[in-house]
């Protein structure tokens, strides 16, 4: 058998990225009614879910940036006085297009197919009955900030198509599982629908915003205003053909609809359908080409993970991150979990430098950095510091929330602070060290530095502190001693980077050497006994044992992990020594007794199962971790995830019991979460059914994890990929490289290191010692140092290095096209699908 690689001489895979990913079309042969299972569309910062009812067309319109802000503050997020007067995100209103049949009723349907494109982020759809056939295409343009539908639609009779704008707000039900509030008059007031120059506009005055959503429709017609809530266009009953557009936009005075909806009419006579749909092209080809995944044994993962680089590019480029609920809400303004909560939050960016989309992070970066003299503030008043406490939960506002499962819970700063590391380790920027990354680090660490004292067990924490969502005081954590140790080293690389700091440098070095030991413990496993990480130590210096304590006076399910993951402490470098061999330990107990366990309550899909696998080199088990992932989270037929295993009866009822706040009634923090008590009423969990990022993230993470690591300055190529593997990718190293690499059958064939700064890198070789390696460089070996598996070589900006085998060198290999076909149909994984059959 002939050998081929897919490596060009460019160091890129070859692979025509627009073509290739038509194979993971999502396409629906039949209407979907649930709004959760409609098709994501976005440009970034604007879009919603496009689906139908028996008569119609329907999509959602959302804006990161609508936001219906309370005063500034710090708040209390379980309170009853704060339930529905939280800062909130809010809808922009509802499209709604209609011809007054029953055109997408299963029960007349003789033709459907919708079809939508990640590659081109668009949809077709085209349906057929006795009475009507209609052909729509839709997509949201970044460079025009606007929705474009265009629909062609023949009926057996002249009758009015209505194309019809409305904004009903509501209740966000936060805590629908738990609490809700009666104010059903909630985002109701301040509406008004109306014409300004020719356009439609239906605009409402939230609470520090203004959201105004414009329609211009390209064919004969009128304008009817329904209500303050409603308005439509019916077009002409002889027109077979018109072109609906469609902008959310968030203005900061009423006065400005009229310029925004002249603004918007101009642009809009001004667009051509082809030259619109070009550039719509070449956007997202832009963002596709910047990295690859090749996954030819598991294409169901393969186009989930493809699915989530396009709902987050669809919906990650607005002035406000998204929370892990993105723009995808379905129902008019509920918004479970509207708050940020950071360990779930920062899963939604934890694989996207290895994925070369940091842009996508900025917002990120922009509100944590926006809201570091709050998180200063809290810090003096919680602990008299001057450092930074950033708490698990906040609001858009930049204010926090000041609770018991959280003012103990040290770590998001010092977790926000790395992600702001990360990406100077990954583009090398230094301008964005010293401006952003440097101050943030510094101002995380002060806390920690305030708060440690020295004793006779190292550096201790005062008064103790809590692992992940507990309330739990430890004596001391493992997921402070994990993110201590990555903080302060990264500082000290830092402050040498930048040639600052020395004597700081010196504090930080001696906290790093004397802080408190890891925390393990020596306990039964139930296969004889083993020493295992501990999420922490008691007061009486007792390690606590995996699984020990009851809500919520326990630890989080995985935080004796954190030292693994997402800190980096412990990684492959540390292979063969006793903590790394307390993790493996650790880490198979986990998975024994809740990760691979299908059923399992004690997790869910914000936990770091494929990543923790990964990085310690599970090749056994972390892509059966990612595909259980799959088969548990991913419960929508469009791709998108829930954060429980919603179908295996445990973690989702059909109706919640949920308590009902009557106005006044102050919070009984004793009987917050008593499932009996008060007045309780049935709600149907249909109504709050949506997409989270979480377990997408999860799985899109543990996979750039498997096949590519460099978390402790080695390069790692397919450090966890699983016996007899194929697969190719093209991801990004720390250091400012960017690596291809192809495996066949488990062996790996090659690696190609492209810099983009002048530097040394650091790959751990790949292949077995004895065999001879090479490193090519424009055609020419260059010269490389071997110490202990670890090759080094010095490389140039923009330089490309090959590091192949000698005896089985590229030039002997044919070039291949990496290829894919085009899906047309459903696809099936275990009984979980992407898009549907025909059910008519």
């Amino acid at each position: 058998m002939y050998g081929a690689v897919s490596l060009n001489k460019n160091g890129h895979l070859n692979v025509r990225i627009m073509q290739y990913l038509k194979k993971h079309n999502i396409v629906y042969r039949s209407p979907q009614y649930r709004g959760c299972e409609g098709f994501p569309i976005g440009n970034g910062s604007f879009g919603g879910m496009l689906y139908h009812s028996a008569d119609t067309i329907e999509m959602t319109l959302s804006h990161t940036d609508a936001i219906d802000f309370t005063k500034d503050g710090n708040f209390k997020a379980w309170a009853w006085e704060s339930e529905e007067e939280n800062t909130a995100p809010a809808a922009c209103g509802r499209l709604s297009i209609f011809d007054g049949m029953p055109s997408f009723d299963k029960l007349y349907l003789k033709k459907y197919c919708s079809t939508l494109s990640l590659a081109e982020g668009s949809v077709q759809m085209e349906s057929e009955t006795c009475f009507s056939k209609y052909h729509m295409t839709m997509f949201c343009s970044r460079e025009k900030q606007l929705l474009y539908c265009d629909v062609n639609v023949d009926t057996v009779e002249d009758v009015v198509k209505t194309v019809r704008l409305t904004r009903w707000g509501s209740r966000n039900f936060f805590h629908d599982y738990e609490q809700m509030a009666e104010c059903r008059e909630k985002n109701l007031q301040k509406t008004r629908t109306g014409t300004e120059n020719g356009c439609l506009y239906v605009m409402q005055k939230l609470r520090g915003s203004i959201t105004l959503t414009m329609v211009q429709v390209a064919g004969q017609g009128q304008v009817i205003v329904n209500n303050s809530h409603s308005i439509e266009y019916q077009v002409n009953p002889k027109c077979r053909h018109f072109t609906v557009f469609v902008r959310c936009q968030i203005i900061e005075t009423e006065e400005e609809a009229a310029s925004a909806c002249l603004q918007f009419k101009e642009e809009a006579e001004g667009i051509t359908a082809e030259k619109l749909m070009a550039v719509q092209r070449q956007e997202w080809k832009e963002f596709w080409i910047k990295s690859f995944v090749y996954l030819p044994d598991d294409d169901y993962i393969e186009n989930l993970y493809n699915s989530y680089l396009y709902l987050l590019n669809s919906c990650s480029r607005g002035q406000y991150p998204v929370t892990f609920g993105g723009i995808w809400c379905p129902n008019a303004d509920i918004r479970n979990w509207g708050h940020y909560y950071h360990w779930n939050h920062q899963q939604i960016y934890w694989g996207l430098h290895t994925g070369g989309h940091s842009e996508l992070m900025e917002n990120y970066y922009n509100y944590r950095e926006n809201m570091l003299p709050q998180a200063q503030a809290d810090g003096m008043v919680l602990f008299h510091s001057s450092g930074a406490f950033y708490s698990d939960i906040s609001n858009y506002n930049g204010y926090q929330a000041l609770e018991p499962d959280t003012v103990r819970n040290l770590t998001p700063g010092a977790q926000i602070a790395m992600d702001f590391y990360k990406h100077y380790q990954y583009t090398c920027d230094e301008v964005f060290l010293r401006q952003r990354a440097y101050p943030m680090m510094k101002a995380c660490a002060k806390l920690y530095e305030d708060l440690l004292e020295d004793s006779d067990q190292g550096y201790m924490i005062r008064g103790g502190s809590s692992c992940y969502e507990s309330y739990w005081i430890l004596k001391a954590t493992m997921t402070d001693w994990a993110m201590i140790s990555v903080l302060f080293d990264a500082l000290t690389e830092a402050s040498v980077v930048l040639g600052c700091d020395e004597e700081k440098r010196k504090e930080w070095e001696t906290i790093r050497r004397r802080l408190y030991s890891l925390p393990l413990s020596r306990e039964d496993t139930g296969k004889g006994e083993a020493t295992l990480l501990s999420p922490g130590l008691k007061w009486d210096n007792i390690p606590v044992r995996f699984g020990e304590g009851e809500y919520p006076f326990n630890t989080f399910g995985f935080s004796q992990l954190a030292a693994v993951y997402p800190s980096g402490v412990i990684s492959l470098k540390d292979r063969g020594k006793k903590e790394f061999k307390a993790a493996e330990a650790t880490f198979e107990l986990a998975k024994e007794r809740d990760f691979m366990v299908r059923n399992s309550e004690a997790t869910a899909g914000h936990n770091a199962a494929p990543e923790i696998g990964a990085r310690l080199g599970d090749k056994k088990d972390t892509m059966e971790l990612i595909r259980m992932f799959a088969l548990k989270y991913q419960v929508f037929k469009n791709g998108t995830c829930h954060f429980a295993d919603i179908r295996s009866g445990k973690r989702h009822e059909v109706k919640y019991r949920t308590r009902v706040i009557e106005s006044g009634m102050p919070t009984d923090w004793r009987k917050v979460h008593e499932k009996n008590d008060g007045k309780r009423v049935l709600l149907d969990t249909e109504v709050f059914l949506h997409c989270y990022f979480e377990a997408h993230a999860n799985i899109y993470t543990g996979i750039n994890e498997m096949l590519l690591q460099s978390c402790d300055g080695i390069i790692r190529v397919f450090p966890a990929a699983e016996q007899g593997m194929n697969a190719a990718f093209e991801l990004y190293a720390a250091g400012g490289f960017r690596v291809v690499s192809e495996m066949v059958r488990g062996e790996i064939l090659y690696v190609s290191v492209t810099a983009s700064v002048q530097s040394d890198c650091r790959l751990e070789n790949p292949w077995e010692q004895e065999e001879p390696i090479r490193i090519i460089s424009q055609d020419c070996e260059i010269p490389f140092e071997e110490m202990e598996g670890v090759v080094k070589f010095h490389m140039e900006a923009d330089e490309i290095c090959v590091i192949e085998r000698c005896n089985r060198p590229l030039c002997c290999y044919y070039q291949n096209e990496i290829t894919g076909k085009e899906n047309t149909g459903v696809k099936q994984f275990k009984g979980n699908q992407l898009g549907c059959d025909q059910e008519f």
